[in-house]
């Protein structure tokens, strides 16, 4: 492959410098997203030339057989002539894509931008380049305004996201990345399946657009500078709605939830749910949900959130596995995914800190075996401390009035004689401490900041 000679003057490097990229990046690193396209390598090669330090990245999802193994090996070929650090990630995304359930093109997205972030913290670069340019945006808010869509859907890409992922091509256009290459003598790859019409962006592309510059030849400017009042109009009403959630929303064990009473009040109170959920769940399920007159305890479930409602609040959470059984280190901690951080100490520290239900401490000479943790399970007893009797730990939690996403979420600690603690609320009272007590064990719980978003 031939070195690429980079002109020092173009439309597209004058585009990039005044969206302030550069400002933004400093003398700092990018991680840059390199599929061997087009839109990709214009974009290493402007951002090459306007000085950035970069680590490329490329991804092979292993959906195109030999299509995917020949991108691969241009964009090493490319890095290796362009002096630039390369970073390459196999993904068997359909095996993937079963496991979660999702769709091809969403499980690539988060496969693809997960292992972005990763890369970013691993080089501490500043940011994460993709080569998303103006059509791809106007594309974005044709395909939603068709799939039903708020405000925010209507705005396009913007030029950054809060995935510390940039879009230093925004305002660029597919013919001015082209021209941009040409002018470079550049070589790139092509995508075959970016031709087939059956893929509705695709159908956009190469079908709707062409029909609406008959209409009005400079539609896409149209659409750009459309999203970008849309844009402010948004930003605008965001702050005045997240100001608003703020002063009603709490948040607990990761579990959002906003006062029905308060929303059926609210003249506006089906906007703030709308606003609330955007971009968890569809837009046909955020307007059903919207209405406020579900049954409580029917769950609404997405590929990344789950959202009920209860008799006294609307309530969602991130999308979660329930936790197996799991044992818990004779001392130390245990990250338990999706939920957080169990440890394990022992002490001779009798006090009990009623004020944090996280915590438990447990007489160690009532513990039978090893300590285990997992979610709740049908038929699941225990005595709970300073009641008469035995309880089914569902019952409990209803007599607590915990909605069905709480319920969902506890955790039980046992050991081979049953449970010991229902985390965050009660202790077993075979273990209580006493007066005779010499070893404590002391539980602590450490919620994950990642189930709180």
């Amino acid at each position: 492959m031939k070195r690429n000679s980079t002109p020092s003057q173009h439309p597209l490097l004058e585009k990039i410098v005044n969206t302030g990229f550069l400002e933004f990046v400093g003398d700092g690193l990018v991680i840059a997203g390199l599929s061997g396209g087009a839109d990709s390598v214009a974009m290493v090669l402007a951002l090459k030339a306007l000085g950035c330090r970069l680590v490329a990245a490329h991804c092979n999802f292993r959906l195109r057989g030999e299509e995917s193994e020949r991108d691969a090996d241009f964009v090493r070929q490319f890095c290796e002539e362009q002096d630039i650090p390369l970073e390459m990630v196999q993904f068997d995304t359909q095996n993937e894509a079963s496991r979660l359930g999702w769709s091809i093109e969403m499980t690539a997205r988060e496969l693809r931008y997960d292992w972005f972030e990763q890369l970013r913290q691993k080089h501490d670069a500043v940011c994460i380049a993709v080569a998303h340019h103006r059509d791809d945006s106007n594309e974005t808010l044709l395909l939603n305004l068709l799939r039903g869509t708020g405000l925010r859907g209507l705005c396009g890409m913007s030029l950054k996201n809060d995935r510390n992922v940039v879009r230093p091509l925004i305002t660029c256009s597919q013919s001015e990345v082209l021209d941009f290459l040409k002018a470079c003598g550049a070589k790139y790859v092509e995508d075959s399946s970016n031709t087939d019409t059956r893929y509705k962006r695709n159908k956009i592309r190469h079908e709707v657009i062409p029909l609406l510059r008959t209409i009005n030849p400079s539609i896409d400017s149209s659409l750009q500078q459309t999203a970008d009042h849309l844009r402010e109009y948004f930003q605008f009403a965001e702050s005045h709605l997240q100001k608003t959630i703020a002063a009603h929303e709490t948040v607990v064990n990761g579990i959002h939830r906003l006062p029905l009473d308060w929303l059926r009040t609210e003249p506006y109170g089906h906007l703030i749910v709308r606003h609330w959920l955007e971009g968890k769940f569809s837009s046909t399920e955020v307007d059903e949900i919207a209405k406020l007159n579900g049954r409580v305890g029917a769950l609404y479930k997405s590929a990344t959130h789950i959202c009920t409602q209860s008799a006294s609040h609307l309530e969602y959470c991130p999308a979660f596995s329930p936790l197996a059984k799991a044992f818990l280190p004779d001392e130390g901690s245990l990250e338990l995914l999706g939920f957080g951080t169990l440890s394990v100490a022992v002490t001779d520290n009798r006090l009990i800190d009623k004020i944090r239900p996280w915590c438990a401490k447990l007489d160690k000479r009532a513990v039978v075996g090893r300590l285990w943790v997992r979610n709740t399970e049908e038929g699941d007893r225990f005595v709970p401390y300073g009641m008469k009797g035995s309880k089914l730990v569902s019952d409990y939690l209803t007599d607590k009035k915990l909605s069905r996403l709480e319920k969902m979420k506890t955790l039980v600690v046992g050991d081979d004689n049953g449970i010991l603690w229902v985390v965050g609320h009660r202790i077993d009272a075979r273990a209580a401490i006493t007066t005779e007590t010499e070893d404590v064990l002391s539980l602590d719980m450490r919620l994950s900041r990642r189930i709180v978003n």
